[in-house]
């Protein structure tokens, strides 16, 4: 993919930003606001930058939140740390010197990447509901009506839930292959053959038949399919096609466009921190695999293993996590913005770990909840699942070294949750209710707490925020810094001048990944002298480096006519960090 020049952007400093200054007059580290979309709704899709002034040649780390609504914690993150990014950058900031962004480095954070969920879940009177899409219709069961047969709020309590129901009409052909867990009555599970059950109730999403087809909650939003396009099923890399709310193309919706177009024109931009469902940096991608063209990866290129596996291990250091689910990510933006642009993404999945039973093993849920539909393929999106299919694995993902026995448990572990719950308080989990059901007759209602498996409680929340905050920093520290110099400048002969340049990365990172040099989507480094091409007489007139290595050094050398004592500049061109131009007089050698 080529290098899209840079656009002209209106860049405005926003005084309503989190950390920005009211009143102040417009400074360059203070947060800037940078429009890449607008929703169907026409809200703004915004980019807050943090650091020196929007020039060409700052390389910057971008955090990207929000394109699951139901990960609320990520949002709440994202704005904490462009909080403290503004904070340390006032000049009468105190003890804020080790926050502060990097000289010659900036930071992007996209807090909130599908806004028009945001403006849905928060507008007056809709219920609690675990659903993170960006809200849209579609015709899921092909009737002719579109977003008919979505969640409901059946019982009023203010949530959309589960309902079970115990020997339902055989007309709906409703999956009854359930039992209530006689150990655990709040919990339901796949009845056991080998136990000797046969299964009793069916499981659905709090809903009704509004369209009188004989499935429940098949079509519209909060529901099993039919509402909306999940953000991080919409980008082009192994695009999930058949999944419901992939949408009807990659890059279909205006946000996942418009922040694949912006990235396409931000060469600076070196690296990616995105916040949400997803994981790459406990789980450190399987390297070396790719997909059955054998050109997309469904890990990482080799070359970028020690990369990974540096920034995974300060990571883990600090949080102390040692494992993560790791859902799909095809489709996602990580698997995107690495497998496509080339840039190193280390995805972070903000929400709680309950840890799984006592011998690390996490039971196998079944399929989802029954719609009279066959289950759909598990992508880790939509309304809750309670014994749902099992999280797919993210592509490649594989624990790191040393990862503890006891993984978290997934989504589908109920017993795990309510373990969870129980510890605190049971705030996770509403009790089963009886409910006179329009079409179903007597069922129960109830099920976990909308928005319990994704959110984060305070005190996580602050301190993987400050654990983030420092795994950006370390970042900007890493990232590739070119040194470039003219080491000797020889009098061949009267009129005839040898030059030599030397260019070192004296980063911790590559100037390219090694997936950057697969893509090629950027030119490589090339250093340029001021001379007509004919007056060159060894060298060629561009000299042309693909990639350097942390501390690997380069050269490079010129044999040229011209006059003694002429100026001469020589300049180093790099689409990421900025040209450098040397100027040097050619003066007659002393012995």
């Amino acid at each position: 993919m080529p290098y899209i020049a840079p656009a002209p952007l209106v860049v405005c400093v926003a005084s309503f930003l989190p950390g920005a200054p009211g009143a102040t007059p417009a400074s360059a580290q203070y947060p800037q606001a940078i429009e890449i979309a607008r929703t169907p709704d026409g809200r703004p899709v915004l980019v807050h930058r943090y650091g020196p002034a929007a020039t060409a040649g700052t390389p910057a780390v971008l955090v990207v939140a929000g394109a699951d609504g139901r990960f609320r914690s990520a949002v709440e993150i994202a704005r904490a740390l462009g909080a403290r990014f503004a904070e340390a950058a006032r000049e009468d900031a105190a003890d804020t010197a080790s926050r502060r962004i990097p000289e010659g480095t900036a930071v992007y954070i996209l807090a909130v990447l599908n806004p028009d969920h945001t403006a849905w879940r928060t507008a007056p009177g809709t219920p609690g509901v675990d659903w993170g899409r960006a809200p849209g219709v579609d015709d899921a069961d092909r009737d002719g009506r579109t977003g008919e047969d979505g969640g409901a709020d059946l019982d009023g309590d203010g949530f959309i839930t589960q309902m079970r129901v115990r020997d339902p009409d055989p007309r709906y052909g409703l999956d009854t292959g359930w039992v209530i867990d006689p150990d655990d009555a709040r919990r339901m599970r796949r009845a056991d053959p080998a136990r000797g059950e046969t299964g009793t109730h069916a499981l659905l999403i709090e809903s009704t038949d509004q369209d009188g087809d004989g499935r429940f909650a098949e079509d519209g939003i909060a529901g099993a399919a039919g509402g909306g396009i999940d953000l991080d099923l919409n980008f082009p890399a192994l695009w999930p096609e058949f999944i419901d709310g992939a949408g009807p193309a990659p890059l279909s919706r205006p946000e996942t466009r418009g922040l694949a177009e912006w990235l396409l024109t931000r060469p600076e931009i070196v690296a990616l921190v995105v916040l949400g469902r997803h994981d790459s940096i406990v789980n450190v991608p399987v390297p070396g695999r790719f997909d059955a063209t054998g050109r997309v990866p469904l890990g990482i290129e080799e070359g970028d293993r020690a990369l990974y596996e540096r920034v995974s291990r300060r990571f883990r250091d600090l949080t102390g996590r040692t494992s993560s689910e790791a859902p799909d990510d095809a489709g996602s933006l990580a698997r995107w913005s690495y497998a496509h642009l080339g840039l190193p993404t280390f995805a972070v999945r903000t929400a709680p770990q309950p840890t799984a039973a006592a011998d690390g093993r996490t039971e196998a849920p079944g399929p989802g909840p029954a719609t009279g539909d066959p289950p759909a393929p598990a992508a880790d999106s939509g309304p809750p699942r309670t014994g749902g299919p099992p999280a797919r694995r993210g592509r490649g993902g594989a624990a790191p070294a040393g990862a503890a026995r006891t993984a978290p448990a997934a989504e589908g572990d109920d017993a795990a949750w309510l373990r969870m719950s129980d510890e605190r308080g049971g705030a996770g989990f509403i009790p089963w209710r009886a409910f006179q059901h329009p079409r179903l007759g007597a069922v129960e209602i109830g099920g976990f707490t909308p928005g319990f498996r994704y959110a984060l409680s305070a005190d996580e929340q602050a301190s993987l925020t400050d654990h983030l905050e420092q795994t950006i920093i370390d970042l900007l520290r890493d990232l590739p810094r070119l040194v470039f110099d003219v080491r000797a400048v020889t009098r061949e002969a009267s009129g005839l001048w040898r030059i030599h340049v030397r260019l070192e990365n004296a980063g911790r990172m590559a100037t390219a990944t090694a997936m950057l040099e697969k893509t090629r989507r950027l030119p490589p480094l090339v250093a340029s002298i001021g001379v007509p091409p004919d007056r060159i007489v060894a060298g060629t007139p561009l000299i042309r480096w693909s990639t350097l290595a942390p501390g690997e050094s380069v050269t490079g050398t010129w044999l040229i006519r011209a006059e003694d004592g002429a100026s001469i500049d020589i300049t180093l061109r790099s689409v990421v960090s900025g040209d450098q131009t040397r100027t040097i007089r050619l003066e007659e050698s002393r012995p």
